[in-house]
């Protein structure tokens, strides 16, 4: 956006509001400042007085920021800059805040699907405070970590809250920040979105990206509710095509093993299908390490982003 001058400007009491604005505006060190960082003349604060004062009104909001929770600009995190370059105008940029989150985020680039909460989308094991944890968790935890060291499966399971979804998120990010292609789903999410996919055909693309992404979450698996068509047309050519691939699949769920077979034996019609619900179930259990997570809630304290 360019700025105009103020060549309208007719009347000599014009012209010394001008002067006298120009003058105030020069004795602003952090005006100043900035104009010399960006190579602005400050012959432009004599030319363009009201135009630099009304950018530099907006322009304070950020003086004093502490961050993008608290952010006032318009558009949160972006700040009008100002520029010449043969005419003085003002460019739209990230600020500090905004850069260091874009940064954080540039491994989401990494995803071919992605349900996860945007609470989990920097999370990763290190930034988790084990001193809140008893020695069950911190087990728990070190065999996460070696299981995504390792390139392994694992099928996370416990009670609710306690902090599965966040574990696998963790794997999820490192793998993606590392330049693995990589799908997050939540499962039951994934269910009811793909069936509204079904007449053209557009759930193919979701689910070929599942068989050979190189990490796969599969979160709350066992939530969803079973058809035939989910089970045995989607969720087991996924799993085949992963195990035969040798590709590191991540579980959560509710469910242990023995629950969960009994989950996939019936069929939102009523349909009771044994054998069915044990071929999934084989598959699943030759692809991850069944890992219990239990104890109290931990969402309070795992939830917190890093503004807060």
């Amino acid at each position: 956006m360019q700025l105009a001058g103020f060549r309208d400007i007719r009347s000599k009491e014009e012209l010394q509001k001008a002067a006298d604005l120009a003058n105030d505006l020069k004795n602003e060190k952090v005006l100043v400042d900035i104009l010399a960082h960006n190579n602005v003349s400050l012959s432009q604060i004599d030319s363009h007085p009201y135009t630099i004062q009304t950018w530099y009104k907006k322009y304070q909001k950020c003086i004093r920021c502490t961050g993008l929770k608290n952010c006032a600009q318009d558009t949160s995190g972006y700040f009008d800059n100002i520029v010449d370059d043969g005419f003085l105008h003002t460019e739209k940029c990230a600020c500090k805040y905004m850069r260091q989150r874009l940064s954080e985020r540039k491994h989401l680039e990494n995803f071919l699907i992605n349900d996860m909460p945007e609470k989990l989308f920097t999370v990763q094991f290190t930034g988790i405070q084990v001193e809140k944890e008893n020695n069950a968790y911190w087990k728990v935890l070190a065999e996460c970590m070696a299981a995504c060291n390792g390139g392994s499966g694992v099928y996370l399971y416990g009670t609710m809250g306690s902090g599965k979804t966040y574990l696998a998120a963790c794997a999820c990010n490192q793998f993606a920040r590392n330049g693995k292609k990589v799908a997050f789903i939540h499962y039951p999410t994934f269910a009811q979105r793909i069936a509204g996919k079904v007449e053209t055909g557009e759930y193919r693309s979701e689910v070929q990206k599942l068989m050979y992404a190189s990490f796969v979450v599969m979160d709350d698996i066992g939530a969803e509710s079973v058809t035939e068509w989910n089970r045995d047309t989607i969720l087991l050519p996924i799993l085949n095509a992963r195990y035969e691939k040798g590709l590191p699949t991540w579980f959560t769920s509710n469910e242990d093993f023995t629950t969960l077979q009994e989950h996939f034996t019936f069929t939102k019609k009523g349909k009771i299908e044994e054998v069915k619900a044990l071929r999934i179930m084989e598959r699943m259990r030759s692809m991850a390490k069944p890992i219990a997570l239990l104890g109290e809630s931990r969402r309070q304290y795992l939830s917190r982003t890093p503004e807060e």
